[in-house]
């Protein structure tokens, strides 16, 4: 009986332990940032007034998603960069209401800074450091042990392809490069929210192309990502929604995915076609003619593909056009017509 009372108290003494030492390793990572917990981010009833009574944000509202690239797209000016900078606690509100986790980022700044890692607009001065000390050092500034910040920064300068850079000063470095070392000091920590400006901005493309990626292995690890840029294509093909702002509102808020696979739409494009024989496309056909290039554009759904190839091959037969092509709408094709609904 003893031995069996014995053998509890040694057992729950192992368990008491195994608690203590898991408790706080798990304290050590969170602020380290090597577990990443389903972060919730909501946006209510946002606005901002700025002089003159100027509304940079009108009553926006959105809800970021966990293991999602957002990206915000709009014209200069419609209040994107201000938006971000509301997130990140850089700027107060004029009104509504910002949530991390259920910590409200207008009141609990110092909480916010551990939760939200922001690239600026702007290039960060790097005088006096090489890329690498750079980022290495922004890594122990977030929590990270020399070690361990050598060791990161490494890892993210070589996903990049920068090891060829990496010990040059950073005053030396092109505006590309600085901006490739904004970015890697941005993300260096894998906060749960991670927020850019224009981040592929003056960089080359195929370093563009592994930003993206790099942003794609941090939202699969649960990291929210929010990233304004005027790259259209660079949307459609790495992000997985956008929300599109127009005069401080909310226009469109779109999950890509779902654009695609739920509807589909073709753009025919007919070259060298007067105004008047135009009129051989039905007013089935969603149709838009430029007078000045003499083109003509006919949005189409999948149905009436054969019908409309019909019609332009007639036209071309008759000498009417030059020319046609047929492809998938995308963003780009949208834009315009987006920003002026």
């Amino acid at each position: 009986m003893e031995n069996m009372f014995n053998n509890r108290r040694i057992s729950r003494f192992i368990f008491i332990n195994i608690l203590v030492i898991t408790f706080y390793i798990s304290i050590m990572f969170i602020d380290r940032g090597f577990i990443m917990l389903d972060t919730n981010l909501s946006v209510k009833n946002v606005s901002k007034y700025f002089k003159n009574n100027i509304k940079a944000n009108n009553n926006i509202s959105i809800e970021f998603q966990t293991h999602e690239i957002t990206a915000l797209i709009g014209h200069n000016g419609a209040g994107k960069t201000t938006l971000l900078n509301q997130i990140g606690g850089l700027i107060i509100p004029s009104e509504g209401q910002i949530h991390i986790n259920n910590i409200d980022v207008i009141k609990e700044h110092s909480k916010v800074r551990k939760l939200v890692s922001t690239m600026p607009q702007f290039q960060v001065p790097l005088k006096g450091v090489s890329m690498l000390q750079a980022i290495e050092s922004i890594a122990m500034i977030k929590g990270f042990s020399s070690k361990v910040s050598k060791k990161k920064a490494e890892e993210i300068i070589s996903s990049l392809q920068l090891d060829n850079w990496k010990n040059i000063e950073g005053e030396k470095l092109s505006g590309g490069l600085q901006r490739l070392t904004s970015f890697a000091m941005t993300v260096i920590d894998e906060a749960p929210v991670i927020i850019l400006d224009e981040p592929t901005n003056d960089v080359d493309p195929i370093r563009r192309i592994l930003m993206w990626k790099y942003l794609r292995k941090l939202a699969d690890k649960g990291s929210i990502i929010i990233i304004v840029t005027h790259n259209l294509f660079e949307v459609e093909k790495y992000a997985d929604r956008y929300i599109l702002l127009d005069k401080g509102c909310v226009k469109k808020d779109i999950n890509i995915s779902n654009r695609y696979s739920q509807n589909i739409k073709h753009m025919l494009c007919v070259y060298d076609i007067d105004n008047i024989d135009i009129s051989m496309f039905s007013s089935d056909f969603v149709t838009k003619y430029d007078i000045e290039q003499k083109k003509l554009t006919v949005s189409l759904k999948e149905e009436n593909i054969y019908r409309a190839i019909t019609i332009v091959l007639e036209v071309l037969k008759n000498g009417k056009a030059t020319s046609y092509d047929l492809k998938i709408e995308n963003l780009y094709d949208n834009y315009e017509d987006m920003i002026n609904e």
